[in-house]
């Protein structure tokens, strides 16, 4: 299996399962939000209208009211008092790895699913804009994140097109997810 599909616990996927919209079934141990902070006990909120979420005595990322995607309160109790994690999807195929490559310092050979930009909106497919400039940049008839341009890492347009109008991607580095789920 793949790094991304593996944990300590070979039962946990420590991803979002294909056809998870929302990632309400997400049961990995993913529990740092992306601006840092470890992530607060579920039980130390009254969280009772939502039972069989998922939530108990840990402090594990879950989306338990259906929004947008796993998230969780930050522990620090500092603002925000809640975010979303960075919980990546399952790859179908399993010769796609869900993080940047070590050495790919910009991640312009990045060529994972990742599609949700960190305020949550879903990417816009990169067809609906005039690319061409960008050849074998992995640009196509899809909404992943890439980064074509060179810039500071993997990017997409905000399929909402509301402000800001493109979005870096929080795509993890494979040394870091191999170091998250290593630990005990």
């Amino acid at each position: 299996c793949t790094v991304l599909e593996c944990s300590a616990d070979s039962s946990i996927l420590e991803c979002i399962e294909d056809g998870d919209t929302d990632g309400s079934s997400y049961r990995g141990t993913e529990n740092v939000t992306p601006t840092g902070n470890i992530c607060q006990k579920w039980t130390s909120q009254k969280m009772e209208s939502f039972p069989n979420s998922g939530l108990g005595d840990h402090n594990y990322c879950r989306n338990p009211d259906g929004g947008t995607g796993p998230w969780c309160y930050n522990g620090a109790s500092t603002s925000p008092y809640w975010e979303y994690c960075t919980v990546l999807e399952c790859s179908a195929d399993s010769s796609i790895l869900e993080c940047i490559e070590d050495g790919d310092t910009d991640g312009s050979s990045y060529r994972g699913t990742e599609n949700v930009t960190p305020t949550g909106n879903i990417c816009q497919k990169w067809t609906s804009q005039k690319m061409e400039s960008f050849p074998n940049s992995g640009l196509g008839d899809h909404n992943y994140c890439r980064n074509p341009d060179g810039g500071t890492g993997p990017w997409c347009y905000n399929g909402a097109s509301t402000s800001p109008y493109w979005e870096y991607c929080t795509v993890l580095e494979c040394s870091v997810v191999q170091w998250v789920l290593a630990m005990p």
